[in-house]
């Protein structure tokens, strides 16, 4: 606090001082202005009266932060909004024997807008957190639209959750699509529906998490006028038993149980019948080609899917590494066996730069890494290279005659891939990628013994 006998009064300054803190206050950051206030004072060009209007006037303007994107927040911390972008612009070519049955190659090149999203995401009230993002690459659909209480009164920090957002199920589903390794995420994936409408409960502290959320179908996916949706739940535990400078170890699990929408698939009968049905199928970890290498096609009769899948995860400086394993199993009415199919990847990162990834205990994830020098500010940005092998077999069932050879029921095939990638971080927004793909092992399916290699290109821009 500014003493009386520190406040002098010159009278041909005192008016040009007041209004320049005044239009200060409105034009910039409120730390700024605290320090100019306490200049102008200090020098004797304000009086003690005008100081405390000062004063009094900036304890009610929102403050503006850019420390991640734009974010606006009120001086009494009650109110917050971000308003953020993703951008990702996509070329791919492919090299591959893959035709159809004219000869032709399906494997198409070309380049896309993989992402155009915007969303706002902010407080309210103290204890409430809220979030839309939407989506307008290839047609606009809701990503995340959800309201979050955090004002229990508990020993462990809780968390309710209501609305459409991310179901808690693998570590990489979870990751933000901003900061993942690859441009891709890896084969199992093709397993996990990523959000839904729903509730979820989640705790943590710094080196373990919990969640647990009930969900409906898939917005995209509605019930007929004769028959429900389907739905779930699903639930996910993380540790960490070490978090130490320049270290860290995560081990996770999770297990979930979802129904079809009654009725989803019609047969061809007379009259025409309904049943439920579930497909899986992938793509070769590059989303431009149209083609899926594996795929089970429809599994009329399906009861439902059972999901289980673990987790390992670390960093040592700056090198990563991160390994997950999931299970799928259908089980089928109408006396039918039920199917067991799964998939797995392991991979590895290294920054050259030196920077680390971020490991957030209380959720159990990883942030991506940011660049120490950006390009601009007398860096090169961040450079990071990182190595994956993944795989998923989508084949199962009893042993069937086809084509003049045994098959199992569900011959959706087994694929293999290798995937290196390159990224460059120029500054803590912008962003590029370089991943090449080998198909490894191709068996069973349509495109049995078939090879394919991308070579895919990505520039990001996220805020």
């Amino acid at each position: 606090m500014i003493k009386q006998s520190q406040i002098h009064h010159i009278s041909v300054n005192h008016t040009k001082a007041a209004l320049l803190a005044a239009g200060l206050i409105f034009s910039t950051p409120l730390l700024a202005v605290d320090m100019t206030t306490e200049i102008l004072a200090q020098k004797g060009l304000i009086t003690l009266e005008e100081y405390e209007k000062i004063r009094k006037a900036q304890s009610t303007q929102a403050t503006v932060d850019t420390t991640d994107g734009l974010k606006f927040i009120t001086a009494d911390k009650n109110f917050s909004a971000q308003v953020g972008t993703l951008l990702q612009m996509d070329a791919a070519s492919y090299d591959s024997n893959i035709k159809d049955s004219a000869g032709r190659d399906i494997t198409n090149s070309g380049s896309e807008f993989r992402r155009i999203r915007l969303y706002m995401s902010g407080t309210f009230l103290t204890d409430w957190d809220y979030k839309t993002e939407l989506e307008f690459a290839n047609s606009t659909q809701l990503m995340d639209g959800y309201v979050a209480y955090r004002g229990f009164k508990t020993s462990v920090p809780m968390q309710l959750t209501l609305g459409h957002f991310k179901i808690p199920f693998s570590q990489e589903s979870l990751s933000a699509d901003k900061g993942l390794t690859f441009m891709e995420r890896s084969l199992p994936n093709a397993f996990l529906v990523a959000r839904a409408p729903g509730a979820m409960i989640s705790a943590g502290r710094d080196n373990w998490s919990s969640a647990l959320m009930v969900f409906g179908e898939q917005l995209s996916s509605t019930a007929t006028a004769v028959s429900d949706e389907g739905g779930g739940a699903s639930m996910r535990v993380t540790w960490a038993p070490l978090i130490a400078p320049g270290a860290n170890l995560h081990f996770g699990a999770a297990a979930s149980l979802r129904v079809p929408s009654q009725n989803n698939t019609s047969l061809n009968t007379t009259p025409v019948t309904y049943t439920e049905s579930i497909r899986l199928r992938s793509k070769p970890e590059s989303n431009i080609i149209e083609t899926r290498l594996v795929d089970t096609g429809n599994i009329l009769d399906a009861d439902q899917t059972q999901l289980w899948g673990l987790e390992l995860a670390g960093s040592i400086n700056a090198v990563g590494f991160n390994a997950e394993y999931i299970n799928t199993t259908i089980t089928r009415d109408n006396d039918r066996s039920d199917l067991d199919f799964s998939g797995w990847y392991a991979q590895t990162s290294w920054s050259i730069t030196g920077e680390e990834r971020t490991y957030k205990g209380d959720k159990g994830l990883y942030d991506g890494i940011k660049p120490a020098k950006p390009v601009g500010q007398g860096g090169a940005g961040a450079w990071e290279i990182a190595l994956r092998i993944s795989d998923i077999d989508l084949s199962d069932g009893e042993l069937q005659p086809r084509n003049n050879m045994l098959a199992p029921e569900i011959n959706g095939g087994e694929e293999r891939n290798a995937a290196f990638a390159l990224n460059w971080y120029l500054n803590n927004y912008l962003r590029t990628s370089l991943n090449y793909i080998h198909v490894l092992d191709l068996e069973g399916g349509a495109f049995s013994g078939k090879d394919l290699d991308a070579i895919q290109m990505r520039l990001q821009l996220a805020f």
